[in-house]
């Protein structure tokens, strides 16, 4: 991502207008991080649009069991769009109602499975015992 190259495959990267960074103290999501995700990403690619706060079509997205999604703050700015149709479903059932989680995150976090399986065969164990970090950036591309 660095000066603007694309990737090894020749894929460019988004530019910054294009990208939301956010974070919080314990590196976890949360309300807020819900809400700003809404705003900024899923309502704009659904089609809202968010000076007239209008939309052509009802818009319906389908969330895990995470708490943030369940949030008071969350449920009262989702009501407060007429065309929005959250829903929540149970725990357990994500592969099952979110595709991208079952096939495609699946075939992505194998890969880099794979290529720490891969590193930890012969990484070298630092002082505490434990595997040191990569110091380069050689990894196989498979």
């Amino acid at each position: 991502m660095k000066n603007r190259l694309p990737d090894t495959e020749g894929n460019p990267y988004p530019t910054r207008a294009q990208c939301y960074l956010t974070c919080n103290k314990t590196a976890n999501s949360n309300t807020e991080l819900t809400k700003v995700i809404l705003k900024k990403v899923i309502l704009p690619e659904m089609g809202m649009d968010m000076v007239a706060k209008t939309s052509p079509e009802k818009l319906g997205v389908l969330w895990d069991d995470f708490r943030g999604h369940s949030a008071v703050e969350v449920k009262e700015y989702c009501q407060s769009i007429p065309f929005l149709y959250p829903e929540i479903i149970p725990g357990g059932l994500t592969p099952v109602a979110q595709p991208l989680d079952k096939v495609i995150n699946k075939v992505f976090k194998g890969h880099f499975r794979d290529l720490y399986d891969l590193y930890i065969l012969t990484a070298p164990i630092g002082n505490t015992g434990n595997p040191k970090a990569r110091q380069d950036n050689s990894w196989p591309h498979g």
